[in-house]
């Protein structure tokens, strides 16, 4: 997410508090969304639209951040813990449920209307999934949806959150249900809260043995060295899915469970994929 480079976006920002994540119902649908990944979504026409300016931009860390009123955060009831291997941790499946353009801009005009920007043009804005995809969010709910102000820059600085706390969760290092409350609340403090962006500790070395009054036996011939190889400096660092930088367009690596990937252009993205 880029950086909000006007001061006339809303008013002064709102006290930060815990983002109300609303849980999708196969049997309820949000008003104006299919909530199930298979379904067609509604036209943003259908939407209950809010008065124009009753949405109000937050900032935090010198990032924006959607009105936790009106864009509070819908999650996807196909994405569970135990559907993950089959959805939001499965490479290309975000791509089976991305809502269309068609869709997305006519909720992006409308939703700029509701946030009451000075800046009106849509292309200086990406309409983002609050709760992503590949972390479970609700593809099609405007509750989920909000006009992230990136100024053409991608990725932004919020997709590599969600890329980080997609590993986190993929790899079994913290529960879907926490990552989805936590960038929900603030993406900017993400992963400071869920602790992926911690220094590593090292292990203190152990202490000296003590001298020993035998002779030591002679040392071994030391063993011939084979020539230092080249190593891949992205190797093991992502997965099939995530974003890559457009530096990395066109290289391929080794992904995190061993196989190839190459940085591709999918759509308005690059991606790693197989």
């Amino acid at each position: 997410m880029a950086h909000v480079q006007r001061g006339d976006l809303g008013p002064a920002p709102l006290p930060q508090r815990e983002s109300p994540i609303q849980h999708g119902c196969p049997d309820e649908q949000q008003p104006g969304a299919d909530t199930r990944s298979g379904g067609a979504p509604a036209s943003a026409a259908q939407t209950e639209a809010a008065a124009a300016g009753s949405c109000h931009l937050r900032t935090e860390n010198g990032q924006p951040l959607p009105d936790s009123s009106c864009t509070p955060g819908v999650v996807n009831p196909d994405v569970t813990q135990a559907t993950l291997d089959q959805t939001a941790c499965k490479p290309g499946w975000t791509k089976t449920i991305r809502p269309p353009a068609s869709y997305t801009d006519q909720l992006k005009r409308q939703q700029i209307t509701d946030y009451g920007y000075s800046d009106t043009n849509p292309r200086d804005y990406e309409e983002d999934h609050l709760i992503p995809l590949e972390l479970g969010g609700n593809p099609t709910d405007p509750k989920n949806l909000w006009p992230e102000y990136d100024n053409g820059k991608t990725p932004n600085d919020k997709d590599a959150v969600e890329s980080a706390l997609n590993r986190a969760v993929c790899d079994h290092r913290i529960t879907l249900a926490t990552a989805q409350q936590a960038i929900a609340t603030d993406w900017t403090t993400a992963e400071t809260a869920l602790g992926l962006n911690q220094p590593t500790t090292t292990q203190a070395a152990p202490p000296p043995a003590p001298a020993s009054t035998q002779p030591e036996p002679p040392a071994p011939a030391p063993a011939q060295q084979e020539p230092p190889s080249n190593t891949d400096p992205l190797a093991g660092k992502y997965r099939a899915g995530e974003f890559c930088s457009k530096t990395n367009l066109g290289v391929t690596t080794t992904a995190t469970n061993g196989a190839s990937i190459t940085c591709r252009r999918d759509g308005k993205y690059n991606r790693w994929e197989y």
